[in-house]
Parts: C-alpha cells; sequence; structure tokens
C-alpha cells in the first residue's frame, strides 16, 4: 500500500500541468492483477484511480488518489468536459465515470461517507476553472424522466446539490460532508453567471448561507470556535459564496441605465 501511495503521489507530480505527460498516463491500461479482480481488463488508468479514490477506506491511498485525479484534471478543460457530459443519467443507468460521480453524492445519506466526501472533490475538479462544464452540468438532470420532465419539479443537479448543502447542515452530518457540499456550491457559483442568478432566483437560499455565517444572532467568535456544534471552516466558505453573490448584483446594478 506505502509503494501505490509513493507512485500516485509521483504520478501526480509528474502530470500537473503536463499535457504530455498526461496524455501518455491517460492511455496506460494498468493490469487487472494489479487492481481490483472484478474491474474491466480495458478500463484505463484514470477509471482506475477514480474508483480507486472513491471506494478506499485507507485515508493515504485515498488522498494520493485525489491528487493524482486533481493533478490530471488541472487546466484540463477537454477532459473535463468529457467527464461532464457523461453524468446524465441513462435509462439503463450506466455507470459511466461521470454518472459514477454523481450517483455517489446523490446517495449521500444512504451511502459512504468516505465515498461521498470523495466524488464531492472529484466534482470539485470537474467544475475547477471551466465555465463551459458548470454551464453543461446546469441542464443535467439527476434522474432519468420516464414520462417527460415535468414542469413543476427541478430534478437538476444543481438544485440537489443546494438541498443535500442545506440539508447536511441542518442535521449536523460530519463536517466533512458539509464542507465538501458548501465547496462544491462556490466553485459551481464561481464567474457562473447562469448559476448565480439560479441560485439568488430564491431568496431562502442566501438566507440560510447568511445564518451559516452568523450562526446566530449574539453568538461571540471564540463561542463559535470552540463549540462543537459548528465549524469555522463553513462559515469561511458561506462567506465566500455571499462575496459571489455580491459581486454579481454589483455588475447588474452597475449595468443597469
Amino acid at each position: 500500500m506505502a509503494v501505490r501511495v509513493k507512485a500516485l503521489g509521483t504520478a501526480g507530480e509528474l502530470i500537473r500541468g503536463h499535457s504530455d505527460a498526461r496524455a501518455h498516463f491517460a492511455q496506460y491500461i494498468p493490469p487487472k492483477s494489479l487492481t481490483s479482480t472484478t474491474a474491466p481488463t480495458d478500463e484505463n488508468i484514470i477509471a482506475r484511480v477514480i474508483s480507486l479514490a472513491l471506494n478506499s477506506k485507507i485515508p493515504k491511498e485515498q488522498r494520493a488518489a485525489l491528487y493524482t485525479i486533481q493533478s490530471y484534471l488541472f487546466s484540463n478543460n477537454e477532459v473535463q468536459r468529457a467527464i461532464a457530459s457523461t453524468a446524465a443519467p441513462t435509462p439503463n443507468d450506466e455507470i459511466s465515470l461521470g454518472r459514477q460521480l454523481v450517483k455517489a453524492w446523490l446517495d449521500w445519506e444512504t451511502g459512504d461517507e468516505w465515498k461521498t466526501v470523495a466524488a464531492l472533490n472529484v466534482f470539485y475538479y470537474l467544475l475547477d476553472g471551466n465555465l463551459s462544464v458548470k454551464e453543461t452540468l446546469l441542464k443535467i438532470p439527476a434522474h432519468y424522466a420516464t414520462t417527460g420532465p415535468s414542469q413543476h419539479v427541478d430534478d437538476s443537479l444543481f438544485s440537489h446539490l443546494i438541498a443535500f448543502a442545506f440539508k447536511a447542515i441542518q442535521t449536523q452530518v460530519s463536517h466533512q460532508i458539509q464542507i465538501a457540499f458548501l465547496k462544491v456550491l462556490a466553485q459551481w457559483l464561481d464567474d457562473c453567471d447562469a448559476a448565480l442568478k439560479y441560485f439568488l432566483h430564491s431568496t431562502q437560499n442566501l438566507n440560510m448561507v447568511g445564518c451559516l455565517i452568523c450562526f446566530q444572532t449574539h453568538t461571540k467568535l471564540i463561542d463559535m470556535v470552540s463549540s462543537n456544534a459548528t465549524n469555522i471552516q463553513v462559515s469561511g466558505i458561506a462567506c465566500i459564496i455571499v462575496g459571489e453573490c455580491l459581486q454579481v448584483k454589483g455588475c447588474v446594478t452597475n449595468n443597469r441605465p
């Protein structure tokens, strides 16, 4: 295991920001004997590392796999778009790379915490710095509609992400899940006017984020930091989200005649 962790970290360093190294890395088909016995023999190294990140129960191994994925997707716009394009549900519920990530965090309430956090981290890497991916994923539903889209039910991935982020905090689940959901939300909103407009359409969303910053009207900072029921990171990400919303509002106001 220690050798694999070191190898993953080294691979991440070698491919980060290097297009030729990324291309060679992505073409490698690892021997089946070196990984899961149930994995397809033609599964490429990227799919195998993502599977490792989602399913490993060894913290060092999972972190190393996530770092390799982050390095591979860093400024890799074409691959980000390619994986994002496979996030849509299908009639047969085929498990593509994108769909595998989506299902892992859609099932967060009944699924495994490690898998949920890892899937959200990889989803964050997909969104990072790629406006095209953010806009594409806004149009993708969470579930396959057998009777056609409903005009009254919003089943978009983005609507579920918002709802899950707030529910995770309200139900006081693991801080790691809370932080992971909020990080993805903040990244999706960053420089994406379509996502910001959707988010701001409901005043409840901004009110909820405000509550995360304030916690309670008379809570002192020292109490907030020391309380086991709160987390300063949650508050910090909420501040980023509010800042993103204020920037867009300012732009709209300044452009008005």
